[in-house]
């Protein structure tokens, strides 16, 4: 079976226009808060936060007030022989904002790993179904300094 296209250049640039609509969504959530907490209690109320929902450490930038948490999904199974395992991570990075608090930019997403010939392979995926309410969750504690610290 082939397909057969008639009219040139004029069909050939209609079918890239309806195949780039169709593609170019992001898998990932993100978020934006403005805190009355400075930039490092932010930084630090996040760390604080998101270990107490089970996320652990997976990039900490002092440097930069960005910190990575992981958390693995155990309740997600797949029929694939090289599926290893679920996780999402939640990214936050912490800015000194105009008004002498900070600015919180979160970014949820969901990863899945396999066990690949070529070593693991990690192909992200739809946001789970717990990483959004955890992101905004994430926000909304760090934005009060009582509600976090």
């Amino acid at each position: 079976m082939s397909l057969r296209v008639r009219g040139g250049i004029a069909a050939s640039l209609g079918i890239a226009l309806i195949l780039a609509a169709c593609g170019g969504g992001t898998l990932y959530s993100t978020g934006a808060a403005s805190s009355n907490l400075t930039r490092d209690d932010a930084y630090t109320c996040a760390q604080q936060q998101l270990g107490a929902m089970g996320y652990r450490t997976n990039v900490k930038d002092d440097d930069a007030r960005r910190y990575v948490g992981q958390k693995n999904d155990s309740t997600y199974k797949e029929s694939n022989v090289k599926f290893r395992r679920r996780y999402s991570a939640i990214e936050l990075q912490a800015q000194t904002s105009a008004t002498g608090g900070s600015d919180l930019a979160v970014k949820a997403s969901t990863f899945d790993e396999y066990s690949t010939e070529r070593g693991i392979t990690t192909v992200e995926t739809t946001g789970s179904s717990a990483v959004k309410p955890d992101a905004a969750a994430l926000l909304d504690r760090c934005k009060e300094p009582s509600a976090g610290m």
